[in-house]
């Protein structure tokens, strides 16, 4: 089962405001890179064959991010 809430605490320092200078950025760490990247901006949904509405089906059905400055 699927959490219903999300919180992500992240650093503004890495925050970026384009997908390209986030790649870069994951890039640079001196890590190795995970065989997935997810990049999430919200709750997903779906409608049934009945287009019955449905949020949050494949994650959280809301997400919260608190930036530390």
């Amino acid at each position: 089962m699927l959490p219903i809430y999300s919180i992500t605490v992240v650093k503004a320092c890495d925050l970026r405001s384009r997908l390209t200078q986030g790649m870069e950025f994951l890039q640079n760490l001196q890590a190795p890179l995970p065989p997935s990247i997810n990049f999430v901006s919200g709750a997903s949904s779906t409608a049934d064959i009945e287009l019955v509405h449905v949020k949050g089906v494949h994650g959280p059905l809301r997400i919260a991010y608190g930036i530390v400055f």
